[in-house]
């Protein structure tokens, strides 16, 4: 019987640094509401929709469309921000796949 060898490449792997520049969607999700068509239409200035989250209740940080972080709303220099309180560790917390 002969012996297969592998030759291993011991290349370095590239560098994160790369990609660390790259701009990626963020979005803060502190509530939302499904609505019929006809209140959507009927709204003007002024009008309020309810959202389905409580106050007390913590917003969720997307990145790239996936949960990674939870937190308390906060407002900084007249915008709102995220104050982290919960970084999401588990794939399904996040709705990632398992590996």
């Amino acid at each position: 019987m002969s012996t297969l060898e592998v030759k291993i490449d011991k290349a370095p792997l590239p560098s994160l640094d790369l990609l660390l520049d790259v701009e990626i969607e963020a979005t803060i999700r502190f509530g939302g509401r499904h609505l019929p068509l006809r209140e959507i239409l009927s709204m003007s200035i002024g009008s309020v929709v309810e959202l389905d989250e409580r106050l007390d209740e913590p917003a969720e940080l997307f990145v790239a469309g996936r949960l990674i972080a939870k937190g308390e709303v906060v407002v900084v220099d007249e915008c709102f921000g995220l104050r982290i309180t919960e970084v999401i560790n588990s794939p399904d917390a996040a709705g990632l796949p398992a590996k």
